[in-house]
Order: C-alpha cells, then sequence, then structure tokens
C-alpha cells in the first residue's frame, strides 16, 4: 500500500473529483462511514457511549460533521462541539464524553497550532475519554510526524485512503496510537500513479507470497537452516531462533554453538539438530570453529550468525569469514552486528540481510539513537542502499529497506513484544522463511509482519 505525503495526499482527492467525476460530498459521505465503523470494531458496547466530535472549519471538520449524523441512533449520544465550544461542558473540558472525536485538522497544517484550537487540543487530552482521531491527529504534520505546539493524542487513528509518511515516523507513536486505513473511494491507480519508494505492509500485500502445501511434500521440501550463535553465559538466544525457524515452517534446522553451551542448554528442544563447536575461553565460539562450521554450513538454503554470540577476536573473525565466505543467503543479528566490519557488506555476491535495533544501528552508522529514530525511514533507506543490504530496522513500526532504496514500513506488532528473545524470534523466522523459498527481502518484509501479527494474536488473546 501506499504512502503518501500531504501534498500527494490532496492531489488523490483532487484528481478523483476532476478527472473521475467522484462528488467531494461522496468522498466526505466515504470517510465518515470509515470512522463509524471503526468506532464499531473497536468500541465495545458502543450504543451506550457519549460522543462528542470536536469540528474544525475545512473539510475534516465535514468528515466529522457527517460522522457525528451517522451515528444518530446508533449511540447513547452524539454530539458536535465547535471548537470554539470546547470548554462550554463544565468545568473539565468533554468531561462526559465516553468517545472523542477529533475532526479538527487534517493533512494541511503547516504551522504550530496556538490559540482556541490549541486550547481544544489540549481539552481533548485532558478529557479521559477514548479518542479517534480522523486522518491524522491533530496538531501533527503530516509529513514529519512532529507535533506543531500540541497535538492530539489517539487511541486510533483512521486515516484515508493510504498512510501519510508523517503517521509512520517513531516522533508520532505518542499521537497516533493504532493506524487504520478506510477505503474512501479513490481508484486504486490514482494512488499507482504517486507511487514513490515507501510501502505500507498489509496482509493483503503478503498473503499472496505463500501457497498452500502440497500433499506429497516432505520436510526436505521446506529447506534446512544453520543458525550459528550462542555461548556459555547466553545459551538461550540462538536456540529461541533455532525453534522460530521450525515454527515457521522450515523442513529441518541445525544450531552450531559452543560445547561449552551446549552442555548447559536445555533438553526440551529436542526436534532442533546440534553442531557443538570448539570453545573460546570465555565461552564463545573459538575461531578455529570456521573449518566445522563452513563444513555444517553445506547444502543450506540460509544461514543465521549472531544471537548470543558475544564480541571478541574469535567471534569477529568468525563473522567476517561468514559475510565474506559463505553463498548461502545471509541473516545477520545481535552480536553479529556488533562484531561486523561494514566494509565487509559489500563484497558479498547476494546481499545479507541485517536486523539491528536502534541501538546496533547507531554503532553500524555512527549516528545517535535519537537522530535514528527521528529519520528511521532515510536512514534505513540509506544504510541498505550504501552497502547493498536488506536492512530490517527494528522498533515501532519496523522498517525494512532495500539495496534499490525501497522502504517497507511494517502495521503489526505492540509494545507487548518489547521483551528479551523477540530479535531472535524474528532472526529464525526470516531465515525460515528464505530457506522455504521466499526471495529474501520478501522474506525480510513478510518475517516482519507475521513476527508482529502473531505478537498480535497473543495480545488479543491475553
Amino acid at each position: 500500500m501506499e504512502v503518501l505525503s500531504a501534498s500527494q495526499s490532496r492531489e488523490a482527492d483532487r484528481l478523483a473529483i476532476e478527472t473521475r467525476g467522484i462528488p467531494s460530498s461522496v468522498l466526505m459521505e466515504n470517510a465518515a462511514k470509515g470512522v463509524v465503523e471503526s468506532l464499531r470494531r473497536n468500541v465495545p458496547d458502543l450504543a451506550k457511549k457519549k460522543v462528542a466530535v470536536v469540528v474544525g472549519k475545512g473539510n475534516n471538520g465535514g468528515d466529522g460533521r457527517i460522522a457525528a449524523r451517522l451515528l444518530e441512533g446508533a449511540v447513547r449520544e452524539a454530539r458536535i462541539v465547535e471548537v470554539s465550544n470546547v470548554g462550554a461542558y463544565g468545568h473539565t473540558p468533554l468531561r462526559d464524553a465516553d468517545i472523542v472525536v477529533d475532526a479538527l485538522f487534517g493533512t494541511g497544517l503547516s504551522r504550530p497550532v496556538e490559540g482556541e484550537v490549541k486550547a481544544a487540543i489540549e481539552a481533548i487530552n485532558r478529557s479521559g475519554a477514548w479518542v479517534l482521531s480522523i486522518d491524522i491527529p491533530s496538531g501533527l504534520s503530516a509529513d514529519t510526524g512532529e507535533a506543531l505546539g500540541a497535538a492530539v493524542k489517539a487511541d486510533v487513528t483512521v486515516t484515508m485512503g493510504r498512510p501519510k509518511t508523517g503517521l509512520l515516523q517513531s516522533q508520532a507513536a505518542p499521537y497516533v496510537g493504532r493506524l487504520e486505513v478506510a477505503d474512501i473511494g479513490i481508484p486504486s491507480d490514482i494512488y499507482e500513479g504517486m507511487k514513490g519508494s515507501e510501502s505500507w505492509v498489509t496482509a493483503a500485500d503478503v498473503a499472496p507470497w505463500f501457497h498452500k502445501r502440497e500433499g506429497d511434500s516432505h520436510k526436505g521440501t521446506y529447506g534446512h537452516v544453520l543458525l550459528i550463535g550462542g555461548s556459555e553465559d547466553k545459551p538461550g538466544a540462538i536456540l529461541l531462533s533455532g525453534r522460530a525457524a521450525l515454527r515457521t515452517g522450515t523442513g529441518l534446522a541445525t544450531v552450531a554453538l559452543p560445547d561449552k553451551a551446549f552442555r548447559k542448554f536445555p533438553k526440551n528442544f529436542l526436534e532442533l539438530m546440534f553442531v557443538p563447536l570448539p570453545s573460546h575461553r570465555s565461552g564463545t565460539l573459538a575461531k578455529t570453529a570456521w573449518t566445522k562450521l563452513l563444513k555444517a554450513a553445506e547444502g543450506k538454503k540460509a544461514v543465521a550468525i549472531g544471537p548470543g554470540l558475544g564480541v571478541n577476536a574469535d567471534t569477529k573473525a568468525l563473522v567476517k569469514n561468514a559475510v565474506l565466505k559463505l553463498d548461502a543467503p545471509l541473516v545477520l543479528d545481535a552480536d553479529a552486528l556488533n562484531a561486523l566490519s561494514v566494509a565487509d557488506l559489500k563484497k558479498r555476491k547476494h546481499p545479507a540481510i541485517l536486523t539491528p535495533h536502534p541501538g546496533e544501528m547507531s554503532r553500524l552508522t555512527g549516528l545517535s539513537t535519537a537522530k535514528i529514530q527521528k529519520d528511521r525511514l532515510g536512514v534505513a533507506r540509506d544504510f541498505a542502499v550504501a552497502n547493498r543490504v536488506v536492512l530490517v530496522l527494528k522498533g515501532f513500526r519496523t522498517v525494512t529497506a532495500t539495496p534499490m532504496g525501497k522502504v517497507f514500513v511494517n502495521s503489526t506488532g505492540n509494545p507487548g513484544m518489547a521483551t528479551a528473545g523477540m530479535g531472535d524470534v524474528l532472526t529464525g523466522v526470516i531465515t525460515s522463511l528464505i530457506a522455504q523459498g521466499l526471495e529474501p527481502e520478501r522474506a525480510a518484509v513478510a518475517g516482519v509482519y507475521l513476527h508482529g501479527r502473531a505478537g498480535d494474536r497473543v495480545a488479543e488473546r491475553l
């Protein structure tokens, strides 16, 4: 799904109206229907709720007015609150509203909010109500994701037609909440004509890459992966990667780890195969393990290295050898990223996949984590192109960037996934998908999506 700038979004509206004959009133009606449908999905017992729709003067306010009309009879009360009257409902503005619909500003805001508009935004944030923003939280820049003076903190943002660039930036996270995209009836070819380098990844994008398994298939059909890592002090990380690879569907998974770690690992990983290797005195892999590692990599459809690996001269030598000498698709994570010489990446015949979190990305680029987080899409794209890699920059709205400069922003995942071992699992997922036949770029995009969707399913249940 294409990601649009504010100007592209307005141009899409214009083209739909002027070249396709779609009345603006129809687009607004469809937008309001998307808002009401979102409320029905997200709010239990909606019929018992009082809804206040806070409206401004532009098209966003028009969407809000129509939504209020559509809500009549479907909720306990639906009232329109003009921006100048936000404080008119008692000492605490909007105090008796269960739900506030923010329809103050759309994507056209370009300067800091002030006066009664700023006061209205602050009142919405103080209200304690559940908040839905139409198109973009009011006060947020549609292009940068920065709050312009003040911005509404929404529980859900229903954006119209296509996601806006600013909504996907990490600085927008406290304001956007759950991002949903509503179809307002603009023909898809209009958006395709504006296609840039950034895409919002949904189930509809990923699903066509997967096919039903044939009845006469067997474990060899789905590839064999090699996962290298672990240490005496951290044996669990690479085991999580191995189990994740099998859970994701690869036929066979072999874990190569130090013999000192092998003696300590839990004995309930019976479905994995193991290659115990010489240990460094610190309990990590010794550089003398390389010959056996090279042998273990023979015939493997994909190789991952890094989880629990540790960083010292020996592991740095092993990572360098893996980058320069392994022809199989290679996933680099965790300590492999910390042991990596970036200059070696461009020497590979095929692009490696790197999966850093912001701290690891800081080491790879020399940029501060703050600068990386402020421009995650741009930093990821620049690094992927410059070093000819597929880069998965983990975190809120995980970004996957390709050597050709394409950027895919993930739509799944939740804060419950901020826990130890989650990245190790993702490494196993991506490696498994490569072994099953997906191209590395698609394996990265799909792996991130499925990993986040699995986390979302857990969150829904628990």
